[in-house]
């Protein structure tokens, strides 16, 4: 009668170690996929961040789109009404 109420007890530990392996799989599972569904969202933002450029690419001119004249910087060219170094042409 103890042996039987022993393993009635052991029975039912295993049955709770079961569902609770069970339990924790399945976590595992959902949390594998939240986490390649986040990086599959970070990597496409990040694509679209790449595609998109930098503002400094974008924004700042080329050497060849300066005017030599302009006024601004005193090392290129001549500023208005100023001297300033005029650096060779390449």
């Amino acid at each position: 009668m103890v042996a039987e109420q022993g393993e009635r007890d052991l029975r039912k530990k295993l049955n709770m170690k079961t569902k609770e392996n069970e339990q924790l799989a399945q976590a595992l599972e959902d949390e594998k996929k939240d986490h390649k569904a986040t990086y599959e969202a970070w990597k496409a933002r990040w694509d679209e961040v790449l595609a998109m450029g930098t503002p400094e690419e974008e924004s700042t001119p080329m050497v060849e789109e300066l005017e030599a004249d302009a006024p601004g910087d005193s090392l290129v060219g001549r500023a208005e009404g100023g001297v300033g170094v005029v650096l060779p042409a390449e």
